[in-house]
């Protein structure tokens, strides 16, 4: 991919947090968008009132539907594991172009969302691999333990 003068050619996102910024009031020159690089991937492990739940990249990739994170302790003040969790994948993905995510479409309501995956779409390769050409909301599932990531 040809990079423009002064760009960043990728941003890859890994659970951008939300607390004061996924909100209308904040313009989204104060927040990451696809506007902030050739290719911006993102990666949405705890959507809702800790994580970003919007989709703001080209590529949006929502784990395990983007909320709880499998084997993850539920319902504690500290999220922390959720977000952890989009670290971890993207690591796992480093030494793979065999893990993929199935195209979705999102609707929200406030920080309520409800994804709908198209499990007979074309899957895209998720993580370090995945081509800056790809656009879209994606959903993949990952296993509650290391290795998190499943080859489909």
């Amino acid at each position: 991919m040809k990079q423009k003068k002064g760009r960043l050619q990728r941003i890859t996102a890994l659970d951008p947090a939300a607390p004061t910024i996924d909100n209308k009031f904040v313009s989204e020159a104060f927040r990451l968008s696809s506007n902030d690089a050739d290719f911006v991937d993102v990666y949405h492990t705890d959507a809702g009132f800790f994580g970003f739940t919007t989709p703001i990249g080209h590529a949006d990739f929502y784990p395990n539907f983007g909320k709880d994170q499998p084997g993850c302790p539920e319902h504690q003040v500290d999220e922390s594991a959720h977000h952890i969790r989009a670290i971890k994948y993207f690591e796992e993905s480093i030494e793979s172009a065999d893990f993929k995510a199935y195209p979705a479409n999102i609707s929200q309501n406030g920080y309520d969302y409800k994804l709908d995956v198209n499990f007979q779409g074309e899957k895209v390769v998720i993580g370090e691999h995945t081509p800056p050409t790809a656009r879209g909301i994606f959903y993949f599932k990952t296993n509650d333990r290391e290795p998190f990531l499943i080859k489909n």
